[in-house]
């Protein structure tokens, strides 16, 4: 069976679903370990970890909203690093 070329949006889609399945094990972990400590906020109805942040229930997070956060947090760093390169551009003197 041949195997077909991935085009760079189904390579970027695969990288950015790793990452979320990964930053979705990191937060199971990380509520796992505050449940185990009894780190319990009553007021606030959620568990902290170590620092007192909020550590959301796992079942609460989907891939999909984690890709598409990933897909927008890399469209803004690469906004940034055009606008950067656009002052850096000006900023040099013409000789």
């Amino acid at each position: 069976m041949a195997k077909t070329e991935q085009t760079p949006e189904e390579r970027n889609y695969i990288c950015r679903k790793m990452l979320a399945l990964h930053t979705k094990e990191k937060i199971y972990a990380a509520w796992k370990e505050a449940k185990r400590a009894n780190r319990w906020d009553p007021d606030r109805k959620c568990y902290l970890d170590p620092n007192g942040n909020i550590i959301v229930e796992p079942s609460s997070v989907e891939v999909k909203t984690l890709i598409k956060s990933i897909e927008e947090t890399e469209e803004t760093e690469e906004q940034r690093e055009r606008e950067r390169e656009r002052e850096t551009k000006q900023r040099k003197p013409k000789k």
